[in-house]
């Protein structure tokens, strides 16, 4: 992976964990919307198709809504 690259998926990630910090969500919410975000793009360039997009971001909805405020113990 190329430095690029690899600074542009870093910022990303930082981006979703700040914003799911925010929420008052357990980290690895982010890291799974991390995951969707990635899959999400690449599917969308081979189907050309914006629907695994739209999947991603109900899926990432989902977590959101339904992931409990971590409770200090290990994530």
């Amino acid at each position: 992976m190329t430095a690029v690259v690899r600074h542009q998926k870093t910022g990303v990630r930082g981006a979703i964990a700040a914003m799911v910090e925010a929420m008052g969500r357990p980290a690895w919410v982010a890291d799974s919307i991390f995951l969707l975000f990635e899959g999400a793009m690449t599917n969308t360039a081979i189907t050309v198709s914006s629907e695994p997009a739209r999947q991603a971001q109900r899926a990432a909805r989902f977590l959101l809504d339904n992931a409990l405020p971590p409770t200090g113990e290990s994530q």
